[in-house]
């Protein structure tokens, strides 16, 4: 690649953020740059911890000294100099929440725009009399009345109610209130028939302002009557009228002493119902969160489920919204054409995203700056996440049961809803989780940042991706202090080629085929859930099953939420395995059904290799999850200082209150600061500096190395430090096998990817000697893995099969799907929102099924 001149490009020198060896590079300004290179060699630490963090450091360098003031003074990078650096925006690869009830609509940032247009130019509906309730004010009624036809009669009148403890004391309480009136100057009353309760102890009249004619709404009468009634009845008034008017909710017919009918038009200045006069919550953001007083269900309490019979429910009087009755029913505004409120919030959230786009006319009505500006920012991100492919799904779905291609699209559309320009995008893996189909759009938006003036860096392993960027930075050769150096900086296709020709040989190697041979078979037929309405399946046992699919298909609905509980459910019953591993009741996402299960007798475990079970504590690391912080801590308690100083094992444990951990931070290493007006930002423990331990504990050493400085080592390095403890490196070398051996051992689990923590899982089991036959179910454990990190995540995985367990992988990955024994391929029907079978058979015979659309990138690397 030629030089770049500075003003046309970022100039980093001398770069040596973590494993970085003194890195300098140029990254061309208004282009996109892609970042590749095996999982470890410095990829984030140049794109995040350098760029993004000098970026951000710059800018709190802007900030006033009081604000400077609140904060811990941000570290400069390690880096010599950075050149032509714009603002940047950093779009990092977030986990899936797996617990909550967050929806779609919540994370697209779609409901806090609805609310806000509810507020604007919405109304409660009162949910006994179904009567739109909202604060009325003068100008409500006086445009009210000028709708009125000419020459119409109405009256504007004071409603009082009255009410007393024993039925025998109301009419003195009725003659009693008219005489304060008449003493105000009002002597004219009508009976108010419609306010009178049975019970005989309440009673309502109406108090007569003024008689008028509709061609006097004109003059100033009219508007000092209102007014006065406003002034004088505490912010209520009602308005009678000879005629009912059209496209008004508050029409209540009343008769007066000569039986003739008015129409009364209700108006109050709090929300209160006009026809049962019960007073509801002002309409607000607090109304819409089920975490509020005013906004939970009674029911429920805010949950959306109740328990019955020890399982969980959905709430029936919520239907698992977890919202009040009130806040489900808020609406927009009428048109004076209807007398219906046009949408519920309620009806909205049963929309998908492609039926919300649709119906955005019926809400054209919303005239007001504030609605129009709101309609117009709601449309722009409902137009992004239908171009990502999004449109099937309802605004209500949770954000734990969308899949991982689903969740970060939608975390991408956040990230491109805005109309930056001269920024720098950092994206770590744009297009993770993504079928090959699925990429095109994201593609699209990325090419259309630049378009608009923007510099782009991803980091990307896909091939289809890296051909349609302008440039490709690789680092490398390897991980860790292997790694950190820049081993290609050119254009794309040389450097695809040379992909190409280095890992062609080994997929044709990996190819297999079970044309010629008969294993057992698991068996599901009728399998109803989400999408999958009615289809069977057949898995073969004892070998590597590849289910793929565009996204939405039902993969996950499939594996995770169908054959996992089904068959864990089975396996429970049955009796025989000791630990059978529950699957929790989730009445939000309910497990599929099937009619029957066959093949299933030889099967003793079914394990999801999922990350739930990383994410719980941020105290787990790598270390602590595999047990080799045990060995380690045994080991430095057995040197000379630990036990001339009477430290056992437990001194060197940061998760023990009675070990030697740091008490200000509680062995974390970091402490968060509420920024407010900014994210939480996480700083150095002050009084260990990161080290999580207090001083003492760390004057302790094995071979010139504390316990810190082992716990900041990646396994990889800790292989070759503890070379002569053969229970420490067998324990090590799980991780290196399922290609890990980047990780540090004191790297929380919370921060590691969803690929990244089914390997850790896949680690433990690969040495396990139980002779059970166990079923492993992955959930595209492929993610953020470059090529060459997938050939020894595959040789994993195989290995297991060789064990003679079952492995079963959702995956869109073209070298795993080349290498499996059999392929599942599923397709939806985006009309009828149902999933069927693509293809299902060996590898060989996918390229030549025409329907398919995986079999279109099975040359992607």
């Amino acid at each position: 690649m030629s030089e770049l001149s500075p003003e046309k490009a970022i100039e980093i020198i001398g770069a040596r953020v973590h494993n970085l060896q003194n890195v300098s590079v140029t990254i061309p300004l208004h282009q996109w740059t892609a970042l590749a290179g095996v999982s470890g060699s410095g990829k984030s630490s140049l794109a995040f911890d350098t760029l993004h963090a000098e970026s951000q450091r710059r800018y709190f360098e802007t900030l006033s000294t009081s604000a400077r003031s609140l904060i811990d003074q941000m570290e400069r990078p390690d880096v010599d100099r950075i050149d032509n650096l714009p603002a940047t925006i950093a779009i990092g690869l977030r986990n899936q929440p797996r617990f909550g009830n967050t929806t779609l609509a919540q994370t697209a940032e779609l409901d806090e725009i609805i609310i806000r247009l509810l507020i604007d130019s919405g109304e409660l509906q009162c949910p006994q009399c179904r009567i739109g309730v909202r604060p009325q004010y003068l100008a409500d009624a006086l445009q009210k009345i000028s709708l009125f036809p000419e020459g119409m009669r109405f009256q504007v009148c004071i409603p009082v109610n009255v009410k007393v403890k024993k039925a025998d004391q109301l009419q003195a309480a009725l003659q009693e209130e008219k005489t304060f009136w008449e003493n105000e100057g009002f002597h004219r009353f009508l009976d108010f028939s419609g306010k009178t309760s049975k019970s005989k102890k309440t009673a309502s009249f109406l108090v007569i302002v003024d008689r008028l004619k509709s061609e006097e709404t004109k003059n100033s009468r009219t508007a000092e009557s209102v007014e006065q009634a406003l002034s004088s009845g505490q912010g209520r008034c009602l308005i009678l009228a000879e005629e009912a008017i059209s496209g008004s909710p508050y029409r209540i017919p009343i008769a007066d002493e000569r039986d003739r009918e008015w129409h009364g038009y209700f108006f109050s200045s709090e929300p209160e119902c006009p026809k049962c006069g019960t007073i509801y919550p002002e309409l607000e953001p607090q109304l819409f969160r089920s975490t509020s007083p005013v906004g939970a269900c009674s029911e429920c309490s805010g949950r959306g489920i109740k328990v019955t019979n020890k399982l969980n429910a959905l709430c029936e009087k919520c239907e698992g919204s977890s919202l009040s009755e009130v806040a489900r029913l808020a609406s927009f505004l009428p048109t004076e054409s209807t007398t219906d409120s046009i949408l519920t919030y309620a009806e909205i959230q049963q929309f998908t995203l492609q039926e919300l786009n649709e119906n955005l006319n019926r809400l054209d009505s919303l005239n007001s700056v504030t609605s129009q500006s709101l309609q117009t920012l709601l449309r722009k991100r409902i137009d992004l996440l239908l171009e990502l492919g999004l449109g099937s799904l309802q605004l209500k779905r949770l954000t734990r049961t969308l899949s991982q291609g689903e969740f970060q699209r939608v975390v991408l559309m956040s990230a491109l809803n805005n109309d930056f320009v001269n920024t720098l995008y950092l994206f770590d893996e744009p297009t993770n989780g993504l079928h090959p189909a699925d990429r095109l759009p994201v593609v699209k938006f990325l090419r259309q940042l630049v378009v608009e003036g923007n510099t782009v860096l991803t980091i990307e392993h896909h091939s289809d991706i890296l051909a349609k960027a302008d440039s490709v930075i690789e680092l490398g050769p390897a991980a860790g202090k292997e790694g950190g150096t820049i081993t290609y900086q050119g254009t794309v296709e040389p450097y695809l080629q040379q992909l190409k020709k280095e890992f062609q040989e080994k997929v044709d190697s990996n190819n297999s085929d079970l044309s010629n041979d008969q294993p057992d078979l698991l068996q599901l037929t009728d399998i109803h859930c989400h999408n999958l309405k009615g289809i069977d399946v057949q898995f073969p046992l004892k070998r590597l099953t590849v289910v793929t699919g565009v996204c939405g298909s039902g993969k996950s609905s499939l594996v995770c939420d169908t054959l996992y509980p089904v068959l864990t459910q089975k396996i429970a019953d049955r009796g025989d395995q000791k630990e059978a591993i529950p699957f929790e009741n989730d009445p939000f996402s309910p497990a599929g059904t099937v009619s029957s299960i066959k093949g299933a007798d030889t099967i003793d475990e079914c394990v999801l290799m999922n990350e739930t079970q990383l994410t719980k504590s941020s105290r787990s690391t790598p270390a602590t999850y595999l047990k080799v912080f045990d060995d380690i801590r045994k080991l430095f308690a057995e040197t000379v200082d630990a036990q001339a100083r009477g430290y056992t094992p437990s001194r060197f444990s940061f998760n023990s209150s009675r070990g030697g951990r740091c008490s200000h931070c509680e062995g974390l290493g970091f402490i968060e600061m509420d920024m407010q007006f900014l994210a939480n930002l996480t700083l150095p423990c002050p009084e260990c500096h990161g080290t999580r331990f207090q001083p003492e504990t760390l004057k302790v050493s094995y071979r010139n190395r504390n316990i810190h400085d082992v716990l900041s080592m990646t396994a990889d390095e800790a292989f070759a430090f503890f070379r002569n403890h053969q229970s420490i490196l067998r324990k090590l070398q799980l991780l290196r096998d399922v290609g890990l051996g980047y990780l540090t051992l004191g790297q929380s689990t919370a921060t590691l990817s969803r690929g990244e923590s089914q390997r850790l899982k896949l680690a433990s089991y690969l040495n396990a000697t139980s002779g059970l036959h166990q079923l492993f179910l992955f959930d595209e454990p492929a993610s953020g893995l470059h090529p060459r990190d997938i050939e020894t995540l595959l040789q994993s995985l195989k290995r297991l099969v060789e064990q003679g367990h079952t492995v079963i992988v959702i995956e869109h990955d073209a070298r795993i799907i080349q290498s499996a024994d059999w392929v599942i391929d599923l397709r939806i029907d985006s009309e009828r929102g149902e999933s069927s079978f693509v293809y299902s058979g060996s590898p060989s015979g996918l390229r030549d099924c025409t329907k398919s659309l995986t079999s279109r990138y099975l040359d992607h690397l």
